[in-house]
């Protein structure tokens, strides 16, 4: 709707995964090269981690979209179902149509396909989205599947993404052996303060943006109010390009961004950048005291002071 308004092409915040649309920031350029490196290389097992909405999915579509005929590739997203039906989708993934019925018949029919692959020169590739919902025995039997090799190479190379909890997991003492064969393990981070601009940008100009939309101003309150992750990111920047194009705004200020965070009810942990040149004031929260705490030792004395007052009288009178 307010694509024609801002000069654009397509909407450029979209949820979407777009090759085309893909920020290859600094750690998203080094992550991609690390497992670039971890896949030519048949490394095995690879891990990649961060937390929610800061674009591990986008970075495993872009990887599996870069891949050589030479790589056959698939990507399994609903990691939550059970064990059988996880080894059906991987085998329906790479061997067709072919059922299992249990995990022996899988693996009989599994590893010779990873032979045959291997004596075409054909790489495996397994990326298993939202690992962290893996259970133990399907880690313990994708662990089997990354230390088969021939000829002294590795036949299966597995990536798993997952968020930080996958950690813990990993840790416990029967996947010891599993985290020991993970050869290549990078964890994506929030964006910083450049980061959200140089990707607000680089997206508007994928979309065929040749003005600027966003204010200066406006794009610290986005990396302020999104905390720096991409997902909260994209739907801040949509609303903000909705509501500007509503009030025919042809510039986004950093108020109508504030407006917009409201209206999501995002709530920032960082105080707005202040103008250049001036520095914020520093405010200093002191908890206002109870009666109790700021009269206690007045009450403490008082009731020490009537009770000497008292045995004395009592002394006194006996």
């Amino acid at each position: 709707m307010y694509r024609d308004f801002y000069g654009l092409i397509q909407k450029p915040f979209q949820s979407e995964f777009s090759t085309s649309f893909f920020w290859l920031g600094n750690q998203f350029n080094e992550a991609y090269s690390h497992f670039s490196h971890g896949i030519d290389t048949a490394k095995g097992l690879m891990l990649l981690t961060g937390d929610v909405g800061t674009g591990k999915t986008a970075l495993a579509k872009f990887i599996l979209a870069n891949q050589p005929t030479s790589v056959k590739a698939a990507l399994i997203h609903h990691t939550d179902l059970s064990d059988f039906d996880l080894l059906k989708g991987i085998a329906q993934h790479f061997i067709g149509e072919k059922e299992v019925a249990n995990c022996s018949e899988f693996l009989l029919c599994f590893e010779p396909f990873l032979k045959i692959s291997h004596q075409d020169q054909k790489t495996l590739l397994l990326i298993m989205d939202e690992a962290q919902n893996l259970s133990s025995s399907m880690l313990e039997l994708l662990q089997h599947l990354c230390g088969l090799e021939l000829d002294g190479h590795l036949l299966f190379t597995l990536l798993l993404v997952g968020q930080s909890s996958i950690h813990a997991k990993l840790a416990l003492q029967q996947h010891q052996a599993l985290r020991q064969r993970i050869a290549i393990s990078h964890h994506l981070h929030s964006f910083t303060r450049k980061d959200t601009k140089e990707y607000v940008e680089f997206r508007l100009k994928a979309a065929g943006c040749q003005t600027r939309i966003f204010q200066e101003d406006a794009l610290d309150r986005i990396f302020e109010l999104s905390l720096g992750t991409p997902r909260t990111l994209n739907n801040l920047c949509d609303l903000a390009l909705i509501q500007g194009y509503n009030a025919k705004e042809k510039s986004i200020t950093a108020s109508r961004v504030e407006r917009c965070a409201e209206v999501m009810n995002l709530k920032t942990k960082l105080n707005p950048t202040p103008p250049e040149g001036k520095k914020q004031p520093i405010v200093i929260y002191i908890p206002r005291k109870t009666f109790l705490e700021k009269y206690a030792v007045w009450i403490a004395a008082t009731f020490l002071l009537s009770l000497v007052i008292t045995t004395a009288i009592i002394i006194i009178y006996r």
